[in-house]
């Protein structure tokens, strides 16, 4: 009976933080499906969050490399001998290399991550931190292919409003491909870290 109970207890713990995840994601998609209808720049500070990286390395085009990504990750935690759950939107983030928004040719990557909600470790994963600090924050609307538009925008505004970008941008996937069918309709958060001038 001791035994059961544990077990009974050790699943109960396990449904708890299932539904805490379910309980983050609707409020994601929720977000997203706001920030769609009313796309502002704003301005957020942020603590440092824990992250695991997927990624990080020379900079890279994620548009022919995620599948490669994708394939490693999934390698390195089944060797690490961590369950898979899958990467639920607002769970999947990027690093930007900055030089790369002001060259021609596709934004380029350095690193992608996935972020640990309530920096809670993953046992068997390295566990990094982003920095803390304020950033800008605006929706991209559309594929993934189009999002250098919206840095030319909001870099423009930046300058044009006295402040400076102190680090490499952040990219959050708000609504991906694994809540939406239709990639004119992703919504991917830019976090640019700055400062006022």
């Amino acid at each position: 009976m001791e035994r059961k109970l544990k077990e009974v207890k050790d699943e109960m713990e396990r449904l708890r933080r299932v539904s805490e995840k379910i309980e983050s994601k609707i409020a994601t998609i929720d977000e997203g499906l706001s920030l769609r209808t009313n796309p502002t720049l704003e301005y957020r500070w942020f603590p440092k969050r824990a992250i695991s990286y997927i990624y990080n390395d020379v900079p890279i085009d994620l548009m022919k490399e995620s599948e490669a990504l994708y394939l490693k990750d999934l390698e390195n935690l089944s060797l690490a001998g961590v369950d898979y759950d899958g990467f639920f939107t607002g769970d999947f983030g990027a690093i930007v290399e900055i030089d790369s928004l002001y060259q021609e040719g596709p934004v380029k990557y350095r690193g992608v991550f996935e972020l640990l909600h309530n920096n809670r470790k993953k046992q068997g994963l390295k566990i990094s931190y982003l920095d803390e600090g304020i950033f800008a924050c605006f929706p991209h609307y559309g594929p993934y292919k189009t999002i250098k538009s919206s840095y030319s925008s909001v870099l423009d505004h930046l300058k044009k409003s006295g402040y400076h970008v102190i680090g490499a941008p952040l990219e959050i996937a708000i609504l991906d491909e694994s809540v939406i069918q239709d990639e004119a309709a992703y919504i991917t958060l830019l976090q640019i870290p700055v400062e006022k001038d």
